[in-house]
């Protein structure tokens, strides 16, 4: 097999790499975009059985579907369950003896496979989620009123204060953040070839720690006074333009990470053998 890439080739890969996953997480996939309707039933069931909504059907009245503050806070937790747990399930044989070296015989270059992942676990599954949850709870609001508006369709930036507004309504921060921190648990993944996922966070709570202490060990070191006033006068000279900086700051930051953990996960790949 050339070692170059071919895009025709990868093209081809692609494709079948896009039915592999399909073909092993798609019940894992369609029970978290469905999840709406599961969470509907079992609150439903908890909702008619306690505080009094059995007998309120029984006298002709009606229970009220999860409301949308309720639901929102399971699609949050839901999704960063989501974006821990998919990783590993979707690429973390790579690292197993047989699974892997058949994964490595297959027709395709090294580059190949790592960009179709990539763009999978990046692009393809953090987009679909989204569109399939948020489908899924705009169908269970159009058919149970009581629940109110659906996320999908919910203005967030009317629910935050008027001096702090998302773009785009908070969809490209949520991918922004998804894509993020796949990438982390992407390379854990890849790196680790037992309890990835529980690895990986053990491994997160190390780094932070030891990054906080630095930091508070930089910061003990630190003249506040003149660090501070050479702030102040810094926020002064560029007040019209703070949102920009404030906005690169943190795409710089979130695109660095991207890579980082990119171009580790490039090399666990290049350098996999069985």
């Amino acid at each position: 097999m050339e070692k170059t890439f071919n895009i025709n080739r990868f093209g081809k890969y692609f494709l079948y790499d896009l039915k592999s996953r399909w073909s092993e997480l798609g019940i894992f996939f369609l029970v978290f975009a469905l999840f709406p309707f599961i969470f509907y039933l079992i609150y439903m069931i908890f909702a008619t059985l306690g505080g009094g909504g059995l007998l309120e059907l029984l006298y002709g009245g009606s229970v009220n579907g999860p409301s949308l503050a309720v639901r929102f806070a399971v699609f949050a937790v839901l999704t960063a369950v989501f974006v821990i747990v998919f990783p590993a399930r979707a690429y973390g044989f790579i690292t197993d003896k047989k699974a892997g070296s058949d994964w490595l015989m297959l027709p395709a270059s090294r580059g190949e496979k790592f960009f179709s992942m990539m763009l999978i676990c990046l692009v393809v599954i953090p987009v679909v989620y989204l569109l399939g949850y948020g489908l899924s709870d705009w169908l269970l609001c159009l058919m149970d009123k009581s629940c109110g508006d659906s996320i999908a369709l919910t203005n967030v930036n009317k629910l935050t204060d008027d001096s702090f507004q998302l773009i785009g309504n908070g969809i490209p921060l949520l991918l922004a953040w998804m894509v993020e921190y796949v990438s982390v648990f992407l390379l854990g993944s890849l790196i680790f070839k037992k309890w990835k996922t529980g690895y990986t966070i053990l491994a997160l709570f190390a780094i932070n720690a030891a990054l906080t202490t630095f930091f508070a060990f930089a910061m003990s070191k630190l003249d506040f006074s003149s660090v501070g006033e050479y702030v102040m006068n810094w926020i002064k000279d560029h007040a019209m333009k703070l949102d920009l900086y404030a906005n690169l700051w943190v795409d710089a930051g979130l695109l660095l990470f991207v890579v980082g953990c990119g171009i580790w996960s490039w090399f666990r790949l290049k350098n996999q053998q069985h």
